[in-house]
């Protein structure tokens, strides 16, 4: 497949502890490109109706894309998705960092969660060897205690881990998972479902970066993109999220008073726009 396309997806089973690997057909990655398509269908391919978004009949899906972790802007972005404990439906969040590049570099393109651990356990994964380690120590901890403590346990400060913290292992229903300490999947309470999982985290390290198959046309959209960016009219550069608050206000999908409305008279007021 290109740029480095494994088609591996792990799944672990939390509940029997063992792990098996799925290879994705290539029609279906040139199907959905990885991210937030394929972790769809592979939750509703694999998902039982009716399951109980905190119970162990949940699945919780990582999923890269097929230009993750190649040299081109915005290509370390990766999704994670369950049925959500906030909404009850769909749930899918995207984060950057670089725990994404790093799994493609461990070679998998993906991790399927199912079941639920007896205790607390977090998953290593460096390159084809994987584990279930105990993870009672870190549980309760600060998300930087729980970085430092595996970075120290494991011996490599370049490990990557993404982890849920205090609020997920308590099943807040809108629980972030973070990567890094600085990345976050902020949408739909996925952090509650790894703690539901008694999954605390994720550390990877992988020993093989993607690489784009025809690296010369890689190169071209790199220095096209390079040519033709203007910092100067980036909104999102110079002004953040604020920058689309006028178009989610016209869209009728502006968060509003914990989205009770879509809509919010004073918009233009806090819009980075004014």
């Amino acid at each position: 497949m290109a740029s480095g396309v494994t088609g591996k997806l792990l799944h672990v089973d939390l509940t029997t502890r063992q792990t098996r690997t799925e290879e994705i057909p290539e029609t279906v990655m040139r199907r959905y490109l990885g991210g937030g398509a394929l972790a769809c269908h592979l939750l509703l391919r694999d998902l039982r109706p009716g399951a109980d978004p905190l119970g162990p009949d949940n699945k919780l899906v990582f999923v890269t894309s097929v230009i993750n972790g190649l040299s081109l802007s915005g290509t370390n972005r990766y999704t994670a998705a369950a049925k959500s404990p906030l909404t009850g439906a769909y749930g899918e969040s995207e984060a950057g960092g670089w725990w994404g590049p790093e799994l493609r570099a461990a070679g998998w393109d993906g991790v399927m969660i199912h079941g639920r651990a007896e205790t607390p356990v977090y998953l290593w994964i460096k390159d084809d060897r994987v584990e279930l380690r105990d993870a009672r120590p870190y549980w309760g901890r600060l998300s930087g205690e729980v970085q430092d403590g595996l970075e120290q346990e494991l011996g490599d400060k370049r490990i990557r881990v993404l982890q849920t913290g205090v609020a997920g292992e308590r099943g807040v229903r809108f629980a972030a998972i973070v990567n890094q300490l600085k990345h976050f999947h902020g949408r739909c309470g996925l952090g509650a479902v790894m703690g539901a999982k008694n999954l605390k985290a994720i550390a990877v390290r992988g020993g093989k970066p993607p690489a784009a198959t025809d690296k010369e046309r890689a190169k071209a959209h790199l220095v096209w993109f390079k040519e033709h960016y203007d910092r100067a009219k980036d909104r999102f550069y110079n002004l953040g999220s604020s920058s689309g608050v006028l178009a989610l206000e016209a869209s009728g999908i502006l968060p509003t008073r914990n989205f009770r409305d879509g809509s919010f008279e004073g918009a233009r007021a806090i819009s980075g726009q004014t």
